[in-house]
């Protein structure tokens, strides 16, 4: 936190020529913003990401003060202007007065995302309690504009914003212009209009975080793309069963998503025809972890009796699990994860996958609390692993087999 004096701008009125309202010498003063303080934490980002760029998360305590006995603002602006640099992401984004309070981390992508259980969060917002509307996200500069409940006015207090910052590799020191615009209820015989004058503000950077491992390139249907470090990346292997369990699968996949997951499962697979053996050996081999779904005809297929010809998907993924498993049995007894999802049995899980001798992961509910101790093995198996890779260029897919 830098312990320099914050700054300061002061909430006038004018009268509609510009011309100070009243015979005093200054104008009326109606408030003022007030910066107090500020932090700058280094984001560590993948060598080469962003075209070298550094990047921060920048916290600014701002606190509007009213003057009493003058008229109520029905909404004011407050925001900031890089003299160099981008806003790639910032929060409060766009909320109403009944939005909770929320905890963020930042992304690989340098968004800020609702932090999942048992993740340390980066960033914090209190309860709104007023409609927020954010502007300028992606440009140069950042607004957000509060507005107050019908039939009352903004209430004065403190406030926080948070932003991540993309700048030029080297700088030292992060210039700011401060900015606000306001709307008054001034009273009818009143003929004013806010003025506002914009402040500077410097903010010392601290030294950037290391950057994460080299980035590496893979072809891609005869391009070129870019891997970077990414979450923790998840394969889930399931038989299709029935439709309803189908349905269950998808919305495991996508709890697991919201909690900052890389998931690979093929019904999120984009439309063309695939080689879907190459698509399984490849997500296999390039999961942090496998999941593999419990149920009956996955038992069936993993303990060899069921029909060959029938779910092929199956059968090629627990085929390829078990050659890896026999060929690194250390590496892949850590990676494979069996589950157990609601209304599914653990009898279930196929023997070579240890039910009984190795931990297996029973979920009796769809809610991150049911995922805690399955999310706490992800995270701790991959906390001091950065090399995970994910495609830029290409969607997250999966294979499609109709009879899987």
């Amino acid at each position: 936190m830098d312990a320099t004096p914050g700054v300061t701008i002061d909430l006038a009125v004018v009268d509609q020529d510009s011309k100070r309202f009243g015979a005093a010498p200054g104008p009326i003063m109606t408030g003022a913003l007030r910066v107090h303080s500020w932090q700058a934490h280094p984001i560590r980002l993948a060598l080469e990401q962003f075209d070298g760029a550094e990047a921060y998360l920048i916290k600014l305590n701002h606190e509007l003060e009213t003057t009493p006995g003058t008229p109520e603002v029905n909404w004011f602006e407050f925001g900031v202007e890089l003299s160099d640099g981008s806003v790639v992401d910032a929060i409060p984004h766009h909320t109403k007065p009944s939005h909770p309070s929320l905890s963020y981390v930042v992304n690989d992508h340098l968004n800020l995302v609702p932090a999942a259980n048992g993740v340390t969060p980066a960033a914090h917002l209190p309860t709104a309690g007023e409609t927020i509307h954010a502007f300028g996200v992606g440009s140069g500069g950042v607004r957000w504009q509060h507005w107050a409940a019908p039939d009352s006015g903004v209430r004065p207090g403190s406030r926080v914003a948070w932003l991540v910052a993309l700048v030029k590799r080297g700088i030292t020191h992060l210039d700011l212009t401060v900015t606000t615009r306001f709307d008054q209820n001034p009273m009818p015989d009143w003929n004013v209009m806010p003025a506002l004058e914009p402040a500077e503000l410097r903010i010392k950077l601290p030294a950037p975080a290391h950057p994460r491992p080299a980035v590496t390139t893979h072809s891609v249907g005869g391009s070129t793309a870019v891997l970077l470090p990414s979450g923790p990346r998840v394969f889930i292997s399931y038989a299709q069963d029935n439709d309803a369990h189908k349905r269950l699968v998808r919305d495991f996949a996508n709890l697991l998503i919201r909690c900052g997951l890389d998931v690979r499962l093929d019904q999120f697979s984009g439309p063309g025809r695939k080689d879907w053996f190459l698509w399984a050996t490849e997500n296999i081999d390039d999961a942090d972890f496998v999941i593999v779904i419990a149920s009956p005809r996955c038992l069936a297929v993993g303990e060899g009796k069921a029909d060959r010809n029938e779910n092929p998907g199956m059968h090629c993924e627990l085929g390829i699990v078990r050659d890896r498993l026999q060929g690194n049995r250390k590496l892949w007894e850590q990676k494979l994860l069996p589950v157990v999802l609601p209304g599914e049995s653990l009898t279930n899980i196929p023997v070579f996958l240890q039910p009984q001798a190795m931990d297996r992961y029973e979920i009796d509910e769809l809610t991150e609390d049911a995922l805690s101790d399955l999310l706490a093995t992800i995270r701790h198996g991959i906390e001091d692993d950065s090399s995970s890779p994910v495609v830029l260029t290409a969607t997250n897919t999966g294979r499609a087999l109709a009879d899987s």
